[in-house]
C-alpha cells in the first residue's frame, strides 16, 4: 500500500487543487493525517480511495519523513496504551510500522495505518469546514480547527 486518499478527501479539496498550481495532492493527505495523528482517529480502511496517488513523499516533504515517521509511532504507542518504559513492547511496534529499505520508511502496515489516520482527519475537517474555495480559507479554517476554535 502507498499513500492513498480519503475516498471524499478528493471533490472536497479539488477547487483548490484548480485554483493553487503549487497545491498538491500530498497536501490534502497531509493536512487530513496530521488530524488524524493528533486526535488519534483512525478511520475505515474501506473509505480509502481504490488506488494510491504517489507511493514516495514529494520533494517538498522528504524532510518530513522521520517527522511523520515519529508522530506514527507516537500515536500508535498511544492509540495501542503501550507504556513507553517497555522497551520490548515498543521495539515490536517500530518494527511493525517501519522498514527503512523502502522510500518512505514505512512498512506496509506503517502505510496502511497513517492512510487511516487522514480518513480519520479528513472525517473532522469535514464536520467542522465546508469544502474550501482557496488555499487562503483552506489554512484559515485548518489553524482554527487546529487550535481549537471552530
Amino acid at each position: 500500500m502507498n499513500f492513498t486518499l480519503p475516498g471524499k478527501a478528493r471533490p472536497f479539496f479539488k477547487t483548490v487543487t484548480e485554483r493553487t498550481p503549487k497545491y498538491l495532492m500530498f497536501d490534502s493527505w497531509y493536512l487530513c493525517t496530521l488530524i488524524g495523528l493528533r486526535e488519534r482517529t483512525l478511520g475505515a480502511r474501506d473509505e480509502l480511495e481504490d488506488e494510491y496517488f504517489i507511493d514516495h513523499y514529494p520533494e517538498d516533504f522528504k524532510a518530513q519523513a522521520d517527522f511523520l515517521a515519529g508522530l506514527l509511532i507516537d500515536a500508535e504507542l498511544d492509540r495501542n496504551r503501550i507504556d513507553v518504559n517497555d522497551k520490548a513492547s515498543v521495539e515490536r511496534e517500530m518494527i511493525l510500522l517501519l522498514d527503512p529499505s523502502r522510500t518512505t520508511g514505512l512498512s506496509e502496515s506503517g502505510v496502511e495505518i497513517l492512510n487511516r489516520y487522514a480518513v480519520g482527519g479528513f472525517a473532522k475537517l469535514e464536520d467542522a469546514m465546508l469544502p474550501p474555495a482557496n488555499v487562503e480559507d483552506l489554512l484559515v479554517k485548518y489553524a482554527e480547527l487546529w487550535g481549537g476554535q471552530d
